[in-house]
């Protein structure tokens, strides 16, 4: 395939920024390096989740040297994003590896996912080791360690380890030091290299890229305030508390089910989000999360009504506007959405429901593939699962 005809038969466009970072503050479409990546593309494919929004994607690029070189040292980290013929954004991220092939060298680094800028550990404390059995003290978190330098590059990127029995007797302090080692060993992306001499390659760039919604994992979320809050009012709260200043609370349906407000178990804010998705509402209705343009986070209840629908033996092969038939283009269809297949089971009366017909599919995943590849995945949507999440928590 080459790249004009790959160009004509998408229409997408891609662009590539530097972020802005400072203290407290991440603007991903900081610097514009290029707009014109498309015009590179020897392949690209996104996926989106309906339980996590824009999820990963992959492109490579056919580059001259000196610009793969450029990409292999400064592109981890660079905001990519995606636009259909008219412009809107249909996927944005970072990256987070980045693979070079040129010659007879394969060279990797990343992924920036694996990198720790600020630290703590949880462990047991060895507050005498000189008795028998040795003097222990309660589990204990040690304050948190900063590396500047790494995060000035790629924002706050957290992470907590268990140390287990550390000796911390007043000299000692072995939980300190694994902290700062642990720090040390990670605050910069891994790189790796192969040589390949019994043939040379061309010069392509691979971009492993993931969406925002994974920096979710890279930050731990505490509040010691003893009190409940409704689901809708602790999903601000968790945004509010991003280090980055990154994220921003989108549309936010109502849900009056009430949760705990404590968080002091070192979890993650996307562990804590997922929590409160599970439970769904007093109903055990479903709810989906989901981090899309700008950042923003949407927590939304599965919808009532169809918003596409599908010919499976038409010659075709595309997704339409429910109701209208007007064609939906692969790169523009989204998941935590209904889709009706309407020469399946034809005949048959419609449900009161749309989980009750097969007919109906509720889109957990959409795989876009360049340039008119779309893989679509769903199952049925149940009320049991929010249910037993409630009962156990």
């Amino acid at each position: 395939m080459t790249t004009g005809t790959f160009l004509g038969q998408t229409g997408i466009s891609i662009s590539a920024f530097d972020p802005i970072i400072g203290s407290g503050t991440y603007t991903p479409q900081g610097t514009l390096v290029s707009a014109l990546l498309a015009g590179t593309l020897a392949s690209y494919q996104h996926e989106i989740l309906a339980d996590g929004g824009w999820w990963s994607a992959s492109m490579s690029m056919s580059l001259p040297f000196a610009e793969a070189e450029d990409w292999f040292e400064n592109g981890l980290n660079r905001h990519i994003e995606v636009y259909n013929p008219a412009l809107e954004r249909v996927w944005a991220g970072f990256v987070d590896q980045v693979s070079l092939s040129a010659g007879t060298l394969q060279a990797v680094r990343g992924p920036l996912m694996d990198v720790v800028n600020r630290g703590s550990v949880v462990y047991t404390p060895i507050l005498d080791a000189t008795t028998t059995p040795p003097t222990e003290g309660s589990e204990s978190t040690t304050t948190i360690a900063d590396d500047a330098a790494s995060q000035a590059l790629y924002g706050i990127l957290e992470g907590v380890i268990a140390g287990g029995r550390l000796l911390d007797d007043g000299t000692t302090d072995d939980a300190e030091m694994l902290r700062d080692t642990y720090i040390q060993e990670n605050k910069d992306p891994q790189t790796g290299e192969d040589l390949d001499l019994t043939g040379g390659q061309a010069t392509v760039v691979t971009l492993d890229l993931l969406g925002y919604v994974h920096r979710l994992q890279k930050w731990i979320y505490q509040d010691v305030t003893a009190a409940t809050v409704q689901v809708d009012a602790k999903i601000p709260l968790v945004i509010a508390a991003d280090p980055n200043g990154m994220f921003s609370a989108g549309t936010i349906d109502a849900n009056a089910l009430l949760a705990s407000r404590h968080e002091d178990d070192n979890r993650t804010a996307w562990d804590v989000l997922q929590e409160l998705v599970s439970l769904g509402d007093a109903a055990s209705n479903r709810y989906t999360l989901g981090v899309y343009g700008g950042q923003e986070i949407n927590y939304n209840v599965v919808p009532t009504t169809a918003e596409y629908q599908h010919s499976i033996a038409s010659n075709e092969m595309q997704v339409e506007t429910y109701g209208s038939g007007s064609r939906v283009y692969p790169w523009d269809v989204l998941p935590a959405q209904w889709l009706f297949l309407n020469d399946f089971l034809a005949g048959r009366g419609l449900p009161s429901t749309m989980r009750d017909d097969p007919r109906f599919m509720f889109i957990e995943s959409v795989r876009y593939t360049a340039p008119n590849g779309l893989q679509l995945s769903g199952q049925k949507v149940s009320r049991l699962p929010q249910m037993l999440a409630r009962l156990s928590g």
